[in-house]
């Protein structure tokens, strides 16, 4: 796969204009040349994103929120650029969930879930509390959403220079996606569990509902919800717990349904399947806490908790 600077900003057309359906995400209808466009954007977002995000972390500030997490310029000045760039399908009837201007859209509501039948969530800079303090641990999230179901979408961190993505046919880990020399691979998830594996408790903020009591597993907190997301699909963690927004999610979420990875309520045992306004809060917020892992982990993971 290459970057649209790579393809001269032309995008592949076959002989025929829409996409076959893919068995983990099939919607049968969604034009290829669309889904070109709509990658496109999502890497001019993360290219010039990522440029800001390094360049201003050398000497970067964080002010408090109103529900006392942090924010710095560049969060706010990703955000600004990401509604630039997708400014011509807000236009069309899509709806942008962005956490930096999320009070702009209101309470979810399933009516207002149903009129949009494609939905962007981004998390300007996922992980800026690490971000604030000078480390890598931090990235740009951005999904695509169709009919409630995840379309395309993928998580830069632009500290590594690493790309996790699915663009609508392969889920592919690309890194250095926007240099001269790209090496790109196939997202591997783990397949069997190990003692070794690492397991992702992500936050303090994940552990509200749940409470962490030990396990055969290495645990790891990044403190960014997105980027432990997409450790998982990348085979470097067994699994990630995390109570998130949808922003944090989204990124991730067509890599999961690529790869066969679920997003699972630590108590109820139900997969996250679609968006509805019963997932989230009046924030958007998840309500609930979910393990993302393969299925067959679900229930050893779960014994590292008391819920």
């Amino acid at each position: 796969m290459t970057t649209p600077e790579q393809k001269q900003n032309k995008a592949k057309v076959t002989d025929s204009p829409c996409m076959e359906p893919v068995q983990s995400t099939p919607h049968v209808g969604i034009c290829e040349v669309r889904q070109a466009e709509w990658m496109r954007a999502m890497y001019d977002i993360w290219r010039e994103g990522g440029e800001l995000a390094r360049k201003n972390q050398r000497n970067i500030t964080a002010d408090e929120k109103a529900d006392k997490s942090l924010v710095t310029e560049t969060d706010l000045a990703i955000s600004k650029l990401a509604q630039e760039k997708l400014a011509p399908f807000i236009k069309e009837g899509h709806l942008l969930l962005d956490e930096e201007s999320i009070g702009e859209v209101g309470k979810p509501t399933q009516e207002l879930i149903d009129k949009h039948d494609f939905i962007w969530a981004l998390d300007p800079i996922d992980g800026t509390h690490s971000y604030a303090y000078r480390r890598p641990l931090y990235c740009i999230s951005i999904g695509l959403i169709y009919k409630g179901t995840p379309l395309i979408g993928g998580v830069y961190m632009p500290a590594t220079e690493e790309l996790f993505l699915y663009d609508g046919q392969q889920a592919l880990l690309m890194q250095k996606p926007f240099g001269s020399e790209v090496h790109t691979e196939t997202l591997k998830p783990i397949r069997e569990l190990s003692r070794y594996d690492f397991f992702d408790t992500n936050s303090a903020y994940a552990l509200r509902e749940v409470e962490y009591i030990g396990g055969t597993f290495d645990q790891t907190a990044f403190n960014a919800a997105a980027v432990s997301m997409a450790y998982v699909a990348a085979g470097r963690a067994c699994g990630s717990v995390f109570r998130a927004s949808i922003w944090d999610m989204a990124g991730a979420w067509p890599l999961f349904n690529a790869l066969g990875i679920h997003m699972t309520n630590i108590k109820t045992g139900e997969p996250i399947k679609r968006l509805t306004a019963d997932l989230v809060d009046e924030k958007w917020h998840l309500n609930g806490t979910y393990i993302c892992a393969k299925p067959d982990f679900f229930n050893e993971l779960k014994t590292c908790f008391k819920a």
